[in-house]
């Protein structure tokens, strides 16, 4: 095994022993949470730009476990909240920013991205896969060398009754063979008990309430 995936291994444990985000909005609160997350562990080196004389292109984080700058970085991040929620095919991010990390001076690379909400009584619960399908794609049409890559997929679920109770899914793709993903954890999610903690000291955010569903 590489050192490389020795690094992706060691990340994916960490995040499964110690990732708690806030019980709010994945794409607002949990951006900062990452943030902070990445500083608190790793010391995180946030719009990495590895050549600025020759190129404008940055990452969303680089992390060194030792010489911090040295190239090659240990680990390569880009992350994707949004788009995995008003794209359905969130095909920007495959054929973008995630192709940044086949190019980065890195030893592995690491996506990590939202995937919408999905069930039984959702129309569109494959639209997850598809996501995932489409930076398997990219990855195989623009990988440069055998480095290790993976993924990292925080997927909203929504309850089966109660249509503003939400759960969150995490699991890891490992983009270099063919295997099914591992499934790290659950994480709690917005609940009707807490929406009804919430509005008793904001009862003029119902209109936000109702936006998250």
């Amino acid at each position: 095994m590489s050192e490389g995936h020795d690094i992706l291994k060691a990340f994916v444990d960490e995040w499964k022993r110690s990732f708690d985000p806030p019980r709010l909005k994945i794409e607002s609160i949990w951006s900062d949470y990452l943030v902070k997350w990445l500083w608190d562990r790793y010391h995180a080196w946030f719009e990495y730009y590895v050549d600025p004389s020759k190129n404008k292109t940055r990452l969303d984080a680089a992390i060194w476990l030792n010489k911090k700058g040295k190239l090659p970085m240990d680990l390569a991040i880009e992350c994707e909240w949004g788009k995995g929620y008003t794209d359905e095919c969130n095909e920007n991010f495959a054929t973008g920013d995630f192709v940044k990390l086949l190019t980065m001076p890195a030893k592995a690379g690491l996506a990590i991205i939202g995937t919408p909400a999905h069930g039984k009584s959702n129309k569109k619960n494959n639209v997850a896969e598809k996501i995932i399908e489409r930076i398997k794609k990219s990855y195989a049409e623009n990988k440069k060398d055998n480095r290790p890559m993976g993924v990292i997929e925080v997927r909203k679920v929504n309850s089966e009754t109660l249509k503003l109770e939400q759960t969150y899914e995490c699991w890891y793709h490992n983009l270099g063979d063919d295997k099914q993903p591992i499934h790290l954890e659950n994480l709690s999610g917005i609940t009707m008990e807490g929406i009804k903690k919430y509005l008793e000291g904001n009862p003029e955010k119902v209109e936000t309430i109702l936006s998250w569903s």
